[in-house]
């Protein structure tokens, strides 16, 4: 999240996974495991609960989130991750091996931001060629969106009466096109929770494009 005027920190009492991490985390795990790597970033970790959950063994782990209170908790509970309490729309180049990871992850996040593509941004720069992305969003359905006053077209909020919580919400297509904006190549569609067309969650796996062979010239 951005530290403006506008952002509100949210407070964890402690490392305890949310209720969405039941549905998430083994769906999460599994496209993890599945990719050839070493390194892995987490972006918006909060209290670092479901960050953990996802470590594959011998994995080497950094997540960052601004939530000071979430990375304190993070840092305590678990000491094999490296926890940096930055924000994800800035500049993370300060994290060492930045632009070397094989796989990020950004998991019920995006929702939250008002700068977006600074995270698609952040999320591909951080990646070697061929690394690949691993965005979570929650679905919202008709009422939740009737309740929240949200555009139809956009997603966006046109009127909230309270600080922070969910201030866009993502389609399979508006999230597809925000990452191929910044240089994915979109792979994968997910469901997560409850039943298919009915899920709780949607993930989406895109893949930093690696150089041609022989072209010579590295993807950036």
């Amino acid at each position: 999240m951005t530290p403006t005027a506008e952002y509100t920190e949210h407070r964890y009492p402690g490392a305890d996974p949310a209720d969405a991490h039941k549905y998430l985390a083994p769906v999460l795990r599994r496209l993890v495991a599945g990719e050839s790597h070493t390194r892995l970033l987490d972006l918006g970790c909060g209290n670092g609960s479901l960050t953990a959950a996802l470590m594959p063994e011998g994995c080497d782990v950094d997540a960052v989130d601004l939530s000071s209170t979430g990375i304190q908790n993070a840092k305590e509970a678990f000491p094999k991750v490296r926890f940096h309490c930055l924000d994800v729309t800035g500049r993370l180049d300060a994290i060492p091996g930045f632009g070397s990871f094989d796989v990020v992850t950004s998991a019920e996040v995006v929702e939250h931001l008002y700068l977006p593509r600074h995270l698609a941004r952040n999320s591909y720069q951080a990646l070697r060629p061929g690394g690949v992305a691993i965005f979570t969003n929650p679905l919202p359905r008709v009422l939740e969106k009737r309740r929240n006053g949200l555009d139809r077209e956009t997603g966006c909020s046109l009127y909230r009466p309270w600080d922070g919580g969910h201030i866009k919400f993502w389609s399979r297509r508006t999230l597809t096109r925000l990452l191929e904006e910044a240089g994915f190549r979109v792979e994968r569609f997910v469901g997560v929770g409850r039943v298919p067309l009915l899920w709780k969650s949607m993930i989406l796996v895109a893949r930093k494009p690696a150089p041609r062979p022989g072209s010579g010239n590295p993807a950036s």
